[in-house]
Order: structure tokens, then C-alpha cells, then sequence
């Protein structure tokens, strides 16, 4: 268990170990304090979670992704000097992904540096070059794997039978909501920790547009979700895009609760990557100070507990190309 000190009171980070497995459940988070304050707080002293772009590669051409393909990644030594940083300010957990993160022959030796920091070690993965080599070392090191689960693609099933913690995100699209209760019956039976229900993000327009689901049929597959985990191992979770349509969101978690980390630049979250967007840069400031100042930083944190990420000016922009 790790305690952090807040402003509002404390933030109690911690994994659960299974009795019969001894294996390591889903971390969870607590907050202690004052509910007056809580309210008022726009952030916390730092980030629960760093998501880390490790690598723009990719051996795939997802026409739903977000992150434009390079050569560019930052090298182990930069990653290192971030790791020593958010150590230092307690971050509990870095969220790695891409491009796909295996890809860097020196993931493994990262990720044993996260770990020698007390950090858990996440990796997003399409899955595709996990075979039975790479599984085995994937369970010594890396503290949970959260395979993507499209329409267009099952190869992660292959890798879900070979690792021993992991999770899927479930890309809810209208073809995988036409057969939502199969998908997740399907998935729950490979084990996973948990199924993370995300939405279509405006990426490429055209698809958008064809994929994007209304709050009518979010609402619809929040309630088949809630009906179906009555049945099923696996949590469900959803993004934030979904939990807009769900009571008492803690609203926008973007430069509040999270981060994303682009090497050198410092963004409130990974779908929003801009220049405008920019909290500041890794070569000129220490982490810690432009969680805490960064240039950006207001504009999200003002959108408060309450906002609705459909009510997101900045995502309006980003829709429009306004900003990019």
C-alpha cells in the first residue's frame, strides 16, 4: 500500500493478492479527507496514473487510432531520468502504450526499472506479437497487460490464453454493440481482470462518423453492461467518454487525476495532443513543476467534477480541426 499525502486529506494506492493464487488483483484507489475540500480540489499533488507514450511504431494501420505513426521515441535513459521523477512525487502507476509498445527491444529492461521505483508497470497492447517466449516474460515483469479488442481484429484472444494478468478494452462500435452481450460472455471466459468499454474517439472523421454512438445507445449498452457483470468474473469498467452517462462522475480526469507523456512534452491526456495543448516540456522543466504550472493546465482543470466530455469545447475544436 502506498500513501500519498494530499491536500484534501490522503490518497490510499493498493493491490489486493488473491489467497488461493497468491497473484496480484487490480489496484484500487481511496481517498481520505475532508469532503468540502475534496470538492474544491481541481487536482491531485500528482497524477494516480502517467500515461507514457513509449513508442510511435506499430505493425498495425488502425484507421480508429489516434496516434500518428514515427520513427521518434524517446530513448531508455530519458524514460529512466521521467521514472526517478515520478518516484519522487509518488505517482503510483505508469500506462504504456504506442504505437505497440513491444516493439522496443528494451521494454523489459524499463520496466524492471519502474519496478526497482515501487511503479506499477502497465502495457496497452494489439497483442498480435505476443507468442508463448514473449508471454512468459510478459508474466515475470510487466504488472497487468490490457489487450485492444476491435471488430476488426481477435489476435488478442490467442495472447489472452497465454497470459495471467490482463484486460481487455472493448471498442464499442455499432458492430461490436449489435452483439454486446455474446462479446463480453466471450471474453470473460479467457479470465481477464477486466473489460474496459471505450468509445470511438474523432480520429479520422469519416470513420467517426460512421462508429460514434449516441447517448441513447450508450445509455443502452451501460444498462446491458450493469445486467451482464451479474453473470460475469471480469469487472467492467468504462472510459470516460462512457462514464459521462453514468451518476456521480468525477467528470474530466485530464491534468487532474491523469496525464499523458509524448516525449519531451507533457499533455493533459492522450486524445488531445497538440501544441495548444502542451503542459509544458521535459527538457525544461522538471515533471513536478509543470503538473503544477503548466501552460495548459487551467484550461482543463476549470472544466470541473461535473463536466461532460460532449460538452468539451477543446473537444469540439479538436473535431473541427480547430486547434490542430
Amino acid at each position: 500500500m502506498k500513501i500519498r499525502k494530499e491536500a484534501f486529506g490522503y490518497t490510499l494506492f493498493t493491490e489486493q493478492i488473491s489467497g488461493m493464487s497468491g497473484q496480484k488483483e487490480s489496484p484500487f484507489v481511496v481517498e481520505l479527507g475532508e469532503e468540502a475540500i475534496y470538492a474544491a480540489a481541481t487536482h491531485l499533488s500528482a497524477p494516480e496514473v502517467v500515461h507514457l507514450c513509449i513508442t510511435k511504431r506499430c505493425n498495425r494501420n488502425c484507421e480508429f487510432c489516434y496516434v500518428e505513426k514515427d520513427d521518434s521515441e524517446p530513448s531508455a535513459d530519458e524514460i529512466k531520468e521521467l521514472i526517478d521523477q515520478l518516484a519522487e512525487i509518488d505517482v503510483f502507476q505508469i500506462a504504456v502504450g504506442g504505437g505497440e509498445p513491444f516493439l522496443r527491444e528494451d521494454l523489459f529492461e524499463i520496466a524492471e526499472y519502474a519496478a526497482q521505483s515501487e511503479i506499477i508497470f502497465n502495457i496497452t497492447t494489439n497483442g498480435s506479437l505476443i507468442d508463448d517466449v514473449l508471454a512468459m516474460r510478459i508474466n515475470e515483469q510487466i504488472d497487468h497487460t490490457q489487450l485492444t479488442f476491435t471488430e476488426y481484429d481477435g489476435a488478442n484472444l490467442d495472447a489472452a490464453s497465454k497470459l495471467s494478468r490482463f484486460g481487455f478494452n472493448l471498442l464499442v462500435t455499432p458492430a461490436i454493440a449489435s452483439r454486446f452481450k455474446d462479446l463480453l460472455l466471450l471474453l470473460d471466459s479467457y479470465g481477464p481482470d477486466n473489460i474496459l468499454l471505450m468509445d470511438p474517439k474523432p480520429t479520422d472523421l469519416g470513420w467517426y462518423n460512421r462508429n460514434k454512438m449516441g447517448t441513447a445507445e450508450k445509455n443502452a449498452i451501460i444498462k446491458t453492461a450493469k445486467q451482464m457483470q451479474k453473470r460475469m468474473t471480469a469487472k467492467i469498467l468504462v472510459d470516460s467518454c462512457f462514464s459521462f452517462e453514468l451518476d456521480n462522475t468525477k467528470g474530466c480526469m485530464a491534468a487532474r487525476r491523469i496525464c499523458y507523456v509524448d516525449y519531451p512534452y507533457v499533455y493533459p491526456c492522450s486524445f488531445l495532443v497538440c501544441e495548444a495543448m502542451r503542459l509544458g516540456d521535459l527538457r525544461e522543466d522538471k515533471f513536478i513543476n509543470i503538473w503544477e504550472k503548466g501552460t495548459a493546465r487551467d484550461t482543463f482543470r476549470d472544466i470541473g467534477l461535473n463536466a461532460a466530455l460532449r460538452e468539451c469545447y477543446l473537444l469540439e475544436q479538436y473535431k473541427a480541426k480547430a486547434v490542430i
